[in-house]
């Protein structure tokens, strides 16, 4: 079968709204800006992450044309992004609030009957439309529940061997992040005993997920902050150290709530 006569094999289709490339940077931004959109739409929180690849994939554009077009669209305030070290992932929101506003100046009114009725001149943005595009056209997804107040994600599914993994590094990245606000100790240095230790902890618990947990529980604990007074006078609160999470079984005491659940 000839090209022209089906172009499914080339890939599914997605919406693409040329009104909004006229206000948010050209073509290239509002392309991805619509791709955005439609995965925002499906999250209760508005957050969720795509690695480059998959938008590259999904939109066409290259790398380099990504990297730009979110420069665009953050500049203009109409997209906020999050990056979470630990998990390797870089999170995207469209700021509504913002997108409205754009909007307002560039048109001199929020809406019309003309949106209501979806017969916008110029191929204006209609959220329906958006909605159309086909679903298939992305990677698969699953919803992972929201804790803690961060953000509800829109997880591609992967095969185990696809999983990533945690380094000694961004364990330390993570501590600082995480724990350091918190008035625990700060790392500085990735030592021959800290990477060996490290490395054994991450061979059984490889995944982010399972790390992310762990942070938090420390976060969340008065005992592993030090803020629960001991019952002798002389002695000191204690406080949870970086070097005191890495020995054995102590994260995992931690990820279990055995130690300041």
């Amino acid at each position: 079968m000839k090209l022209s006569e089906t172009l499914h094999g080339v890939g599914r289709p997605i919406a693409y709204l040329p009104g909004v490339a006229k206000f948010l940077g050209g073509v290239k931004a509002g392309l991805l800006f619509c791709q955005l959109f439609y995965w925002g739409e499906r999250t209760e929180s508005g957050w969720f992450w795509k690695s480059q690849e998959e938008l590259a994939d999904e939109t066409g554009l290259t790398i380099d044309e990504l990297r730009a077009a979110r420069k665009e669209l953050t500049e203009k305030g109409v997209l906020q992004s999050h990056y979470k070290r630990i998990e390797h992932r870089l999170y995207f929101k469209i700021d509504r609030q913002r997108l409205d506003e754009l909007w307002v100046t560039r048109n001199g009114q929020l809406g019309s009957p003309q949106m209501a009725d979806r017969k916008i001149p110029d191929g204006d943005v209609v959220k329906s439309d958006l909605d159309r595009s086909d679903p298939e056209t992305t990677t698969e997804t699953t919803q992972i529940p929201e804790r803690n107040g961060r953000h509800l994600s829109v997880v591609p599914k992967k095969t185990e061997s696809e999983t990533e993994t945690v380094t000694p590094e961004d364990l330390i990245e993570a501590w600082n992040e995480y724990c350091v606000p918190l008035g625990l100790p700060a790392v500085t240095e990735l030592s021959r005993n800290r990477r060996k230790k490290a490395l054994a902890r991450i061979r059984e618990h490889p995944l982010p997920n399972w790390w992310e947990v762990v942070f938090e529980r420390i976060s969340k604990s008065p005992f592993l902050k030090g803020q629960i007074k001991p019952s002798a006078s002389f002695e000191r609160p204690f406080k949870a150290k970086f070097d005191w999470l890495l020995e054995e079984d102590n994260a995992l005491k931690v990820y279990e709530g055995q130690i300041g659940g």
